[in-house]
């Protein structure tokens, strides 16, 4: 008992000491914009964001009511073990949506920030951007860190006497009642990265191609009525949306991480296998993993600080950053490993990073254009729109294809290399690892969308030439980085999947023994029927739901086109401005705030369902064949959408940096096209998988007890 004390005085301080870090530099911090067009600005964009993540949190308070009623209905019935798992499912989404507006609210100060200090130069803007970014990153890191720690705490603290009579026994309770904090965080997460994925691309979409192809405007142009709610889309979808998917993402896999542990320590035991310290030492080990990644994390940081006005040297500080916490985590963990499970298990930490390495490579490979698969796309794009297109679905397929094959071998070797009965615990310490630098790969994402907004602001308000490169060169430093963090996600996400799809087999198995049943009739081999049809209504229901995100788009960007064409009539004549005619900016964002809302609730209420249909059909083991499906479906479709989407729209990059006839030539227009086909592929249906993939775990772990009872009772 007294280590669990122990990791939840690890958790709480730890956190305490990163969001004190992080009070202190936003309050320090100057936060006035001086330039007073941009101040108005800024105040616009964010008010339209507001407005839209306001309608869509009353949106979703509906929906997390709804779960509430039924979880508590399961509790009455006796199917649900604690009223604590009703109450931390809205705990949990509250928590989710705290971390993305937390994300929000300092993007849209610091967007305004650096396009002024982009004013005085690269390395002026760059340590700008990377203050925003590094305190949005270890706010998240840390907030979840707490998180946890208080959700067991009050577990602890309250209920150990009544509940639990061991330590084992304690940890695998506590592991699944904070499912649900878990659960409600991806219920969330689910509305932030999809529906906000719908606002920003339906913008990105109408505002490109009419701006850009029909209109031959700037991309920022003042005069495209669509340009607000492109400037708005980039908050709510690709900062409040990757935040919340990204505290989601940490918190599953500490959540099946440790129930992964306690099972498997406590099935050592039962087996005389005591050799590794025990339960309570390996699960201080997996929690010193993240508590570690926080603070390499703010070292690396802080050794990413520009300190000259060169491109490649501000960009190897980045890769100096990530070279530095990579080491001190590896460092961290072994010291930690030999004084509590011993030094078998830091190996997983190695394959992990090693693993989560090789994926950001191959992440960089298909979607830069410094390598071959961009460029080829580039080049077809010279031969029309049908040619570039049909290359970005090659580089989409082969993409994925390669990346999964490598993927699947990391995990064998990860597998083979664990002491019997741990293997699964392995893969847990591996995903961890992965993404345990969760402030520095926030902190790294984080930058793209800042910079690429300051983009947008400087050409908005007539920037001048040397601000407008800067920015440019830190939205290009921003986007690569994030394709080079990209791996670190996709991997963790995995991983996390396949944990949490173990941790349902463990619910399933713990509940039978509970009613005295035999376990060996829970049959989740390919030789049963109902887990054949589970893995294909899961593949099939990440198809659907991804086609209706996409289809919302669509619909929304239709309109958007046509909004933007009816307002050109009054604002051009003959080619020429008309002076005195302003856009209007909020119908654009009205038709994007309702798409978003409208188009949400389709996929979400598809990916909640799906298991509990499963569930009754074939019971708890076409809902595990159900996981399964969806999780190698969802990996392969996920990665096909994010290079596919990623590869075009830097194919287009490359064309605007005055290769193969530039900006508003035939090729820059086929480039376009091509980029408006993969833009809601790469964020908006292709990030939101992870979610659908977790959600549809969660559900099925929270409904299994009384699955159990419906099929085998």
């Amino acid at each position: 008992m007294e280590t669990i004390v122990l990791i939840i005085q690890l958790l709480i301080g730890s956190s305490s000491l990163g969001l004190i870090l992080v009070g202190l530099m936003y309050f320090l911090s100057d936060k006035k914009i001086i330039n007073p067009e941009l101040a108005e600005l800024t105040k616009i964009i964010a008010n339209a964001g507001w407005v839209y993540l306001k309608k869509q949190s009353k949106l979703f308070a509906f929906v997390l009511l709804s779960m509430m009623i039924v979880l508590y209905i399961l509790y009455l019935n006796a199917f649900v073990a604690t009223i604590y798992t009703v109450i931390y499912l809205p705990i949990g989404a509250t928590l989710s949506l705290v971390a993305g507006f937390a994300g929000f609210h300092v993007a849209t100060i610091y967007n305004a920030l650096v396009a002024e200090a982009s004013k005085l130069g690269l390395k002026k803007a760059k340590n700008k951007l990377l203050y925003a970014s590094a305190m949005a990153g270890i706010f998240v890191h840390s907030f979840a860190l707490l998180d946890i720690g208080i959700a067991w705490w009050v577990i602890y603290y309250f209920e150990s006497a009544s509940m639990f009579g061991d330590s084992l026994l304690m940890l695998v309770l506590l592991g699944f009642i904070t499912t649900t904090l878990s659960f409600g965080a991806s219920l969330y997460a689910l509305f932030a990265r999809g529906g906000g994925g719908i606002y920003t691309k339906a913008a990105d979409v109408g505002a490109d191609y009419a701006g850009k192809v029909i209109l031959q405007l700037e991309e920022d142009s003042v005069l495209n009525p669509g340009t607000i709610a492109d400037n708005v889309g980039d908050n709510v979808g690709d900062i409040n949306g990757m935040f919340a998917d990204f505290y989601e993402t940490f918190l599953a896999m500490i959540v099946g991480g440790t129930v992964l542990f306690a099972t498997a320590f406590r099935d050592a035991s039962l087996m005389g296998l005591e050799d590794f310290g025990g339960a309570e030492k390996g699960i201080l080990f997996f929690f010193s993993i993240p508590v570690m990644g926080l603070f390499a994390s703010m070292i690396g940081l802080l050794t990413s600080k520009a300190r000259s006005n060169n491109e490649k040297k501000v960009a190897r500080s980045q890769q100096l950053g990530f070279l530095i916490t990579s080491l001190l985590l590896l460092i961290g963990t072994y010291f930690s490993a030999i004084n509590t499970v011993g030094v078998q298990f830091w190996y997983a930490v190695i394959v992990g990073l090693v693993l989560a390495n090789i994926l950001s490579f191959l992440s960089e490979y298909y979607t830069s254009y410094v390598y071959q698969p961009v460029l080829k796309m580039a080049k077809a794009a010279v031969s029309g729109e049908a040619s570039i297109l049909i290359r970005m679905l090659q580089t989409g397929f082969s993409s994925s294809g390669v990346t999964v094959m490598c993927l699947a071998l990391g995990i064998y070797f990860t597998y083979k290399i664990a002491p019997t009965g741990f293997e699964l615990v392995f893969i847990a310490i591996s995903g961890m690892a992965m993404i345990s630098p969760l402030a520095l790969l926030l902190a790294y994402d984080t930058e793209g969308p800042i910079a690429d907004n300051a983009q947008g602001m400087n050409e908005m308000l007539g920037a001048p030439k040397e601000a407008l490169l800067v920015t440019n060169v830190l939205d290009s430093i921003g986007n690569t980085s994030a394709a080079k963090l990209k791996g670190f996600a996709i991997g963790s996400a995995v991983m996390t999947a396949l944990v949490m799809i173990s941790a349902y087999v463990t619910v399933v198995k713990e509940t039978l023994i509970q009613k005295g049943l035999d376990v060996a009739q829970f049959n989740i081999s390919l030789d049963n029927p109902n887990v054949l049809v589970g893995l294909m209504i899961g593949g099939s229901v990440i198809y659907v739901s991804n086609a209706e995100l996409i289809r919302s788009v669509g619909v929304a960007a239709e309109a958007m086109i046509k909004e933007i064409l009816k307002q050109s009539k009054r604002l051009f004549k003959n080619g020429l401005h008309v002076f005195g005619e302003r856009p209007d900016y909020n119908a654009c964002v009205k038709i994007t705030t309702a798409a978003a809302q409208k188009g949400i609730i389709l996929p979400t209420l598809l990916i909640i369902s799906a298991p509990i249909l499963a569930g009754f059909l074939g019971g708890p083991e076409m809902m595990g064949g159900e996981l399964m499906g969806a999780v190698v479906v969802g990996v392969l479709l996920a990665l096909f959408q994010a290079n596919a989407g990623g590869g075009a729209d830097n194919s287009k990059k490359y064309i605007e940096a005055d290769n193969l006839g530039g900006k508003h030539s035939e090729a820059h227009k086929a480039a376009v096209i091509a980029d408006t086909v993969g833009d809601p592929l790469k964020d908006t249906s292709g990030p939101a998988i992870n979610i659908m993939i977790k959600l549809m775990s969660m559900t099925s772990i929270i409904t299994a007890p009384f699955f159990v009872y419906w099929y085998y009772l």
